[in-house]
């Protein structure tokens, strides 16, 4: 077999050749004996020069300048300095073109930029607005960034560049941001961090991966949630205790989390089956969810105080997870005479007022 495909590409190169040699000697008799004119005797078509530097004056192939190879030697390099001015020339014009063009188009876009970041309305004073230098500012086309007050930069994108669609900020610590793409949630860290030897503007606490978020207030933790399916699950973002560091503290296996936000600290109220448990300010659970309802009421300069309800009967709990009166009455208030209970239908001042 492999003789076989052997002689067929040896036939194949064999007549190939032949054919090649045949097609060159019907142009070289087709030619006769005509021959290349010498280049002495060429003459131009149009004005009948012999000399192709000198043509006739009207002819539409004669040089404008004056022609080389006529008088010295040294014209010929004449010659190439003259090729090499009009090369330069031209180049040196398209770059002067292209600078000027740029050179003029530069005020029209400073001018664009400072419009665009000057109808960036800052958004000073408004709650997830501001904090710790840094403001948040949304564009004309409703999109936000962040400026950072002390370094006089722009955080993120520039708002006219902006692809952010949504940002709320109560601790330059943990912004939220929500971007176009996906319409995702992260939060974000806007003081310097470091991967290696590399020094970040800012760094992901969490990257865009969230479809909600509820950030609420200062130090609050903040809920994250997942969309599946129809439902979401919700997990929690907090603050560490000593060092002012946000992480992901309560993992997204909560049907939901309501933020508290109270005088001395604040909460997370975690939802699970129906039930209710308190998280600290830290992520730490305090109770289990145990309770149909948890709702803070007062506190005291030391403690916060909450009104828990479970098998919808009322108790007092402090925020260390201390029930102080038992889930065992029908109804509970806080009043000017102190905490009073309905007990056997009948109201009781169990806490009075100091």
């Amino acid at each position: 077999m492999k003789r076989l495909i052997f002689f067929f590409v040896l036939s194949f190169v064999v007549l190939s050749g032949s054919y090649a040699q045949s097609a060159y000697g019907q142009l070289k008799n087709m030619a006769g004996s005509a021959s290349v004119p010498p280049a002495s005797k060429g003459v131009c078509a149009a004005c009948g020069t012999s000399n192709p530097y000198s043509h006739n004056p009207g002819c539409p192939y004669g040089s404008k300048s004056s022609a080389p190879g006529i008088t010295t030697p040294s014209s010929y390099s004449s010659t190439s300095t003259s090729t090499a001015a009009v090369v330069s020339s031209l180049t040196s014009s398209v770059a002067t073109t292209m600078l000027s063009s740029y050179l003029t188009s530069l005020p029209d876009r400073f001018a664009r930029n400072a419009q665009m970041n000057a109808a960036a309305q800052k958004l000073y004073g408004v709650p997830g607005g501001e904090a710790d230098g840094f403001v948040v500012a949304v564009g004309t086309d409703g999109n936000y960034s962040i400026w950072d007050d002390n370094s006089k930069k722009w955080a993120f994108e520039e708002p006219y560049a902006s692809t952010l669609t949504g940002m709320i900020m109560f601790n330059s610590r943990a912004v939220c941001v929500q971007r176009w793409l996906g319409h995702k949630w992260g939060v974000f860290d806007m003081k310097k961090g470091k991967i290696g030897s590399v020094n970040l503007l800012k760094k992901a606490v969490e990257f865009y991966k969230y479809d909600s978020v509820k950030c609420v207030a200062k130090d609050a933790p903040i809920a994250v949630g997942k969309k599946n399916g129809k439902k979401y699950r919700w997990g929690l973002i907090t603050k560490g205790d000593n060092v002012d560091t946000w992480s992901l503290t309560v993992k997204n296996e909560w049907d939901n989390f309501d933020i508290l936000p109270t005088v001395l600290t604040n909460f997370a109220i975690g939802h699970k089956d129906g039930k209710r448990a308190l998280f600290a300010q830290n992520g730490t659970m305090v109770t289990q969810p145990l309770f149909d309802a948890i709702a803070p009421v007062f506190a005291d300069g030391t403690h916060t105080y909450f009104f828990v309800s479970m098998n919808a009967l009322w108790g007092l709990m402090n925020e260390l997870g201390e029930l102080l009166i038992p889930c065992e009455n029908e109804d509970i208030k806080y009043t000017e005479e102190g905490v009073v209970v309905k007990k056997n239908g009948e109201w009781i001042v169990v806490s009075p007022r100091d």
